[in-house]
């Protein structure tokens, strides 16, 4: 915007909210908040295209911004990250199967759970079984079963941390060009 009141920082977007009517801060507030959410939100989805992450699209299509819903006392806050099992909402395909013992367990159909995995990586670990049960599971095409397994762990694949790094500049300016949107319509 070519004006010649420019906010520049978080200081200067805290003032111009503050310039605003009460009952308006908080309107424009969670929306800004939402514009710079958004932009980082598309820079953490190309990033993940980027490294190559879309195996289903499931952890691709699920990047989100939520609304928090009880944010501190004059924060209007959005949280960016990977919606999964049961915030995967009504659309979501669920699988029902019954367990040896006679439970139903209730599966989402491409749930991306995996994200935090992604992003932050696993240290090596050991997985077993438990119960004297065995572990069991694929490798190359034929079934293993083990009483214990080591888990060498995930190298860290990181997309919403590197979209922040890149893009927190653009998105708190996308802030504040929506707050000197408001500031204009109510000086006009």
């Amino acid at each position: 915007m070519a004006n010649s009141n420019v906010i520049s920082g978080l200081q200067g977007f805290n003032s111009s909210i503050a310039t605003l009517k009460d009952d308006m801060q908080r309107k424009v507030a969670f929306s800004a908040a939402l514009i710079g959410a958004n932009v980082i939100k598309r820079e953490a989805t190309s990033i993940a295209l980027t490294l190559g992450l879309q195996q289903t699209g499931a952890l691709i299509n699920n990047i989100a911004v939520k609304r928090e819903a009880n944010p501190p006392l004059g924060t209007a806050q959005y949280n960016l990250g990977v919606r999964h099992g049961r915030e995967l909402g009504s659309k979501a395909k669920v699988v029902y199967s019954v367990r040896t013992d006679g439970s139903i367990k209730k599966a989402y159909v491409d749930d991306p759970f995996y994200w935090w995995y992604l992003e932050f990586g696993t240290k090596a670990h050991t997985e077993a079984g438990g119960s004297g049960r065995k572990l069991s599971f694929e490798a190359d095409s034929r079934p293993v079963f083990a009483m214990k397994v080591v888990n060498p762990g995930i190298q860290a694949t990181p997309f919403i941390g590197p979209a922040f790094e890149r893009k927190s500049d653009a998105a708190l300016q996308a802030m504040a060009d929506r707050v000197e949107q408001f500031i204009q319509k109510g000086a006009a």
